[in-house]
């Protein structure tokens, strides 16, 4: 076929793949599938392009690599029905082309330039792992092939360093951080050059939010020579299959590297983990709840309910004002709804416990992480499963209403926070 006419000439096989693929995805939209002809055709596209994958010698060729490869995964079905080894040779061209990009010519790109192919390659890089995991049901005994490419994603994921190293180029310590947002995998990459002493001993942020404490590293790094450590923060769905448990990672998962001398910095030794910080898990099919309040200490409280169905969780509830200045008593129970006498748990917001999550003032936040011993307690051996959550406001406040048009609209939303055990750095 005329694929096979162009050697020796990356711009044309690159033309003519693409031209394949095209081709390849009008049938499957038109015709439907032709597994054997399509795993046939992919299957010589891949042998071609990994073949001639050293002629990838500038920017514009990487960036033409890469769109063809990201096209390529748009064929899932076809993808999935590749052998093994063809599979781990689509990862290989990847790798190749971060490996050309961080040692031969990232810099002489421009920044926007390397912003662009970082993130096409990151989308490449997340969409390969969603591609190509395996069924959760794969035993040991059953699914040999798929367990080594299991297996291999591990390995694979390792590009976002090189992406890294490519958005750092010629950063400073002090430079804002660089991040990337794509929404396969609700992915992010945040990356930023950071002086010392803003490392270690010290919490890590991604837009903001706290992700991660880093301990004393003295012991793995001599902190008097060096000037910098850069910092890469990933965050994504899980991107993992090599065991049945991964169908019980809903959240984020976080991985977190820290890069010494250009060498990522290997910490599973610490006599103190890096620790990773997990965020509430937002259900999809919940939203936020105007809450009728009342100021009046004998009315009854305002209620909002939340099933937990699942193990390893923290009820969570986010409530949110348009008003900083309110005062709010709460009380939980587990089973049925709280009183101001009958409750597991009760607490109260003030000022202090809102965060201005508008940047101009005009909405605040304060977030119920129920972590105490007895809501736990309470829902082992709850039936129900339910947790409860009563609201009113501190005696005196009458302003605050249901009435969108109320200075101090409350609204509130009830999610979930996975566990996060303690993360080690390899």
């Amino acid at each position: 076929m005329l694929l096979y006419e162009a050697e020796r000439d990356m711009m044309g096989i690159l033309m003519l793949s693409n031209g394949v693929i095209n081709r390849l995805t009008q049938e499957v939209n038109n015709n439907g599938e032709n597994h054997a002809y399509d795993v046939e055709i992919t299957t010589a596209t891949i042998g071609k392009i990994t073949t001639n994958g050293n002629l990838i010698l500038d920017e514009v060729l990487a960036a033409c690599a890469v769109d063809t490869l990201n096209n390529m995964l748009h064929l899932k079905n076809t993808v999935g029905k590749l052998t093994t080894e063809n599979k781990m040779k689509i990862g290989d061209s990847y790798k190749n082309i971060a490996n050309s990009l961080e040692n031969h010519f990232k810099s002489s790109m421009a920044s926007d330039e390397k912003q662009d192919l970082a993130k096409d390659l990151l989308n490449g890089v997340i969409k390969y792992a969603q591609t190509t995991k395996y069924s959760a049901e794969c035993s040991l005994n059953t699914c040999q092939d798929q367990l080594a490419q299991g297996q291999y994603v591990i390995d694979f994921i390792s590009i976002t360093h090189k992406i890294s190293a490519i958005l750092l180029e010629d950063t400073v310590p002090g430079e804002g951080e660089r991040v990337i947002s794509i929404p396969i995998g609700n992915t992010v990459l945040s990356v930023q050059r950071q002086e010392i002493l803003e490392v270690v001993n010290a919490t890590l942020y991604l837009e903001g939010q706290a992700v991660a404490d880093v301990p004393d590293l003295s012991g793995s790094v001599d902190l008097d020579v060096l000037d910098y450590i850069d910092v890469e923060i990933m965050l994504a769905d899980n991107l993992y299959t090599t065991d049945t448990s991964s169908t019980q990672v809903r959240a984020q998962t976080t991985g977190i590297a820290l890069h010494v001398d250009g060498e990522v910095l290997q910490v599973a030794n610490l006599l103190t983990p890096i620790k990773i910080r997990s965020y509430p898990h937002i259900l999809p099919d919940l939203t936020f709840t105007p809450a009728n309040l009342s100021s009046d200490a004998d009315t009854n409280l305002f209620y909002i309910q939340l099933s937990v169905n699942e193990s390893n969780i923290t009820p969570v509830f986010i409530l949110r004002s348009q008003d900083q200045n309110v005062i709010l008593k709460y009380y939980v129970k587990v089973g049925s709804p709280p009183t101001k006498d009958d409750y597991d748990v009760r607490g109260l917001i003030s000022s202090l416990d809102l965060q201005d999550v508008s940047g101009n003032g005009t909405l605040w936040q304060a977030i119920i992480q129920l972590t105490d011993t007895a809501i736990a307690t309470a829902l082992e051996t709850s039936s129900t499963k339910l947790v409860y959550l009563g609201l009113h406001t501190e005696t005196g406040r009458s302003d605050i209403q249901t009435d969108t048009g109320s200075k101090s609209y409350i609204t509130v939303k009830p999610c979930i926070k996975y566990y996060a055990e303690t993360m080690y750095i390899v």
